[in-house]
């Protein structure tokens, strides 16, 4: 495993609040909080309704980021 990785599954392998960024449809940025936690493919989850709209977002536009932090 290379160590980014690595680094990535000590951070965020158990949920994290992180900030959550999408794009809306006039292009503008869209930066929200999230509980989630990443699994061993590096696939990021969160739990969201289903016609919310960081969904409608995402669908629209697959292009997003996660920022988060560390206590080191």
């Amino acid at each position: 495993m290379s160590d980014l990785k690595t680094k990535i599954l000590e951070l965020l392998s158990s949920p994290q609040m992180v900030s959550f960024s999408t794009i809306t449809e006039d292009g503008s940025p869209w930066v929200r909080y999230v509980v989630g936690a990443v699994d061993e493919a590096l696939h990021f989850v969160f739990c969201t309704f289903t016609d919310s709209r960081k969904v409608a977002q995402i669908e629209a536009d697959p292009r997003v980021h996660i920022a988060a932090g560390g206590d080191g």
